[in-house]
Order: C-alpha cells, then sequence, then structure tokens
C-alpha cells in the first residue's frame, strides 16, 4: 500500500460585512495556500495540481469534516453548518467541481477510524481504506 503525506497550510479569510473589519459571520473562503510544496497566492484551478493531489484532497476533504454547505433556495448565499475553516474547504472542493456528498457517499465505506480533532493545530485524523 502506498502512503501520502498530504500537508496543505492554508490561509483563510473571515468575511467581514462593516467598514471596519468587524467579523459579522463565522464565514470563511481559501484565499491562498501551499498545496504539494507549491505557494499559491489564491486558490488554485483544478488544472493546477497534479490528479493524484487533487483525488487526495476530495477524499480527505470530504471524509475529513463532518460539516456541510446549505445552498439558499433562491441561488443566495450559500449557509455553513459545522466548522467554518472545515466549509470552506468543501466550498473549494465545490469550486473545484466536486461535490463532496457524492464523495461521502461512496467513500464512507471505507472510513475505519476517525481520531479526535485537534483544535491548536487544527488537524482532523482519519483512516480509511485505499482501493
Amino acid at each position: 500500500m502506498t502512503h501520502y503525506s498530504l500537508i496543505i497550510d492554508l490561509i483563510l479569510s473571515h468575511d467581514s460585512s462593516s467598514q471596519t473589519g468587524t467579523l459579522t459571520e463565522n464565514r470563511m473562503t481559501v484565499v491562498e495556500g501551499w498545496f504539494s510544496g507549491t505557494k499559491f497566492a489564491r486558490l488554485p484551478n483544478a488544472s493546477e495540481l497534479s490528479k493524484e493531489l487533487m483525488d487526495n484532497l476530495r477524499i480527505n476533504t470530504s471524509l475529513n469534516s463532518k460539516a456541510f454547505l446549505v445552498d439558499s433556495e433562491k441561488g443566495g448565499r450559500i449557509g455553513y453548518i459545522g466548522s467554518s475553516t472545515e466549509c470552506a474547504l468543501l466550498l473549494a472542493l465545490r469550486t473545484w467541481g466536486f461535490d463532496y456528498k457524492e464523495v461521502r457517499a461512496q467513500h464512507e465505506s471505507d472510513l475505519v477510524q476517525v481520531g479526535p480533532r485537534c483544535f491548536t493545530q487544527y488537524l482532523s485524523p482519519s483512516i480509511h481504506a485505499m482501493h
């Protein structure tokens, strides 16, 4: 079995709507990050990342989260349920053309163990079988 180490350092931006920058909602988005040793000053396009990395991001981001996005019936703002950091990552997946709900349905049976979340280091460990 091949072992992949997937480390991504992301800069998340809070959504604020007042002129003073006061946080009015606990909403975050990915605005830049390091992906497999390459720094991007924005969320990269899927075509800029390797297929292997995109597969790992798709599966790990979907399975490491219990958060979900709520679409507005009128096409308005997307609601966040759960961790705003995890929702920001789910939104990035959507931007790349992936449906995290489909990924969860397809791979949830592969989950072997989900470890406790470490909020001081923002880690969410999980172990899942790779086929």
